[in-house]
């Protein structure tokens, strides 16, 4: 039985390495592994996102299916591939559970909380992947009848779904997120989560900014002059890095569904992508069973 997967991003690689035991699985991506959001992401990972700070669907599951692949990703390279110190949280946490310590009545520490370092846990979770036998085709996808010869076809595709007119009838909207890359004036025990975010990296003397909401945009290239005029970053800005997120206007749940007997969608994880693309892989892995 064969899978072909469409996008090399959190979602694609997830449910390629849970497939992977029941299919030959393939990924095409024409940007590579990560080449969209995923690799652009600033990694904050936490269950209670947004600026009301509501725990999130499921977040139990999908937190624990996301450390399960951060330590595949971390035996494969070797080391840690996330600072695991909690986040800290400015703003609201409403129905905080026993992980969130308040530190004042707009201050939470969530300490369940971590910074995934995206890149390191993007090259370590390929790596299992191909340990597992999965295989990456650098090829854009314009249709799904050029993956007919396949069992199976999951689109993970990002804000590239708007390719295919399959997936038309999804209610989903698409939002441009710019980040910026600053120098780190002090230093940080930990990333901060607030309206504009300032997340740890791998170096310590520079940190991500983010993100802005673009509805009204031209394209997903970055802007620095506009990010900068939106985020208004206090230190001095090195790079500015852009992507396109799909998210589901009704809530701020994910969609995981089939579209036809042989193909499945998952999309609309919009800025949580990192806490459910692992628990969606291993969800669309017990549907294909049963």
């Amino acid at each position: 039985m064969t899978a072909a997967i469409i996008g090399a991003g959190f979602a694609g690689l997830a449910a390629a390495y849970y497939l992977s035991d029941l299919f030959k699985v393939t990924l095409f991506d024409l940007k590579g592994i990560g080449g969209g959001a995923s690799g652009i992401s600033s990694g904050l990972l936490h269950p209670y996102p947004g600026e009301k700070g509501r725990r999130s669907w499921h977040a139990d599951e999908a937190l624990s299916a996301t450390k399960e692949l951060l330590q595949v990703a971390e035996q494969m390279l070797g080391q840690p591939v996330a600072n695991y110190n909690g986040i800290l949280k400015i703003g609201q946490c409403i129905n905080p559970g026993e992980d969130v310590e308040e530190l004042n009545p707009d201050t939470f520490l969530i300490k369940s909380g971590m910074t995934v370092f995206p890149e390191l846990y993007l090259k370590g979770l390929w790596q299992a992947c191909q340990k597992r036998g999965v295989e990456l085709v650098i090829q854009n996808i314009a249709s799904l009848a050029d993956l007919a010869h396949f069992d199976q076809i999951i689109i993970a595709a990002g804000a590239g779904i708007r390719a295919f007119p399959e997936c038309r009838h999804l209610k989903i909207n698409f939002v441009k997120g710019q980040v910026l890359t600053c120098v780190l004036d002090t230093p940080l025990e930990r990333s901060i989560s607030a309206k504009q975010y300032k997340a740890l990296t791998p170096s310590k003397q520079i940190y991500h900014l983010g993100a802005t909401y673009e509805r009204d945009f031209v394209d997903d290239q970055p802007s620095k002059e506009t990010a900068i005029s939106l985020l208004k970053p206090t230190s001095e800005v090195v790079d500015c890095r852009a992507g396109i997120r799909v998210t589901n206007p009704a809530h701020y749940f994910p969609i995981l569904q089939q579209i036809d007997p042989k193909t499945w969608v998952i999309t609309a994880l919009g800025s949580r992508g990192l806490l459910y693309h692992a628990y969606l892989g291993k969800k669309l892995r017990e549907r294909l069973v049963f």
